[in-house]
């Protein structure tokens, strides 16, 4: 406690310094955690899906190679399409512009992701229902409304709410908050170069993407063979979904990261030379601390003797 009441008057007879070195800190330290809150929210943290090291993206793809691979793929337990969409919310309040995704029927399954009430999509579900979030029912119903087959209003079509996903949960993710998922199926007619717009699969827990990938080029061979004009299987790319959602983000977070680690270690260099240059101007008061202390006036040190042991 004597030390901490030395330290505290020490710094009160020097506030400029006091204030210099706090700012100086404050900065460093306060950049280098923001920046890194976000590497931790973005690089760091696993998405908030079941086994997400097993989720992957397809891009680009087409409509017919993409039914013809799922067919003949192995690798997967299963793998959907979907796409972005924005729907224009109509009913007795005001109407509102929402971002929605319109996905086949096995996309929350492909997640593994569970509802907070009710449930999601089932194979036998007509197009004319939808899972909305939480934060979105809470807005539009309030937060204890009973589901009760509640309807909306979407585009002029209605449709009937069957679940609630947890706030937590963001499909696409880490991209605008979607607050709709409405089931859509696959044309039944299309040409080999009509294009879905995304698409993720779940691997098999004994397979890696390397046997993904290469399962895919052969088989992207055979459609070739069997078809006058295949789409370009050879564009096709499997990336892990983790690897799709920060991939691009990545280079700029770490450069960034560094750039405010160097902040923070010239932050530090400064705040030590100012103690530094300090411990210059308080020469006179070590060497008298040290030589009233008992323990070392016992040992007849004198006091240039005490300072250089200082």
């Amino acid at each position: 406690m004597q030390d901490i009441r030395y330290a505290v008057r020490a710094l009160l007879r020097t506030p400029g310094l006091t204030l210099t070195a706090l700012l100086v800190l404050a900065l460093g330290t306060g950049a280098t955690t923001a920046i890194f809150s976000v590497i931790n929210g973005v690089l760091l943290r696993p998405l908030p899906f079941a086994d997400p090291d097993r989720l992957v993206q397809f891009e680009p793809m087409g409509v017919l190679d993409f039914k013809d691979s799922r067919e003949r793929l192995r690798s997967f337990e299963s793998m959907v399409a979907f796409h972005a969409v924005n729907k224009n919310l109509q009913d007795a309040r005001e109407p509102e512009r929402i971002a929605a995704v319109a996905a086949e029927r096995g996309l929350f399954d492909v997640l593994g992701a569970q509802p907070l009430i009710g449930r999601t999509f089932g194979p036998n579900d007509a197009t004319n229902v939808a899972v909305v979030g939480e934060k979105f029912w809470t807005r539009r119903f309030g937060a204890n409304a009973p589901l009760n087959d509640r309807k909306i209003t979407l585009d002029g079509e209605p449709y009937t709410v069957i679940g609630i996903m947890r706030e937590r949960f963001q499909f696409p993710y880490r991209t605008a908050t979607i607050e709709v998922w409405i089931p859509e199926e696959l044309p039944r007619t299309a040409n080999r170069f009509q294009r879905i717009d995304a698409a993720i699969g779940r691997l098999k827990s004994d397979v890696t993407i390397a046997e993904a990938r290469a399962e895919l080029r052969t088989i992207g061979q055979t459609l070739e063979r069997l078809y006058p004009n295949p789409g370009d299987m050879d564009a096709i790319t499997v990336i892990p979904l983790t690897e799709a959602v920060v991939g691009r983000s990545r280079p700029a977070l770490l450069t960034l990261f560094g750039a405010v680690a160097m902040v923070l270690l010239i932050a530090c260099a400064n705040v030590t030379n100012l103690l530094l240059a300090r411990s210059q101007a308080r020469t006179h008061d070590v060497a008298v601390a040290a030589c009233l202390n008992p323990a070392r006036r016992a040992m007849k040190l004198d006091p240039i003797t005490v300072l250089r042991y200082e």
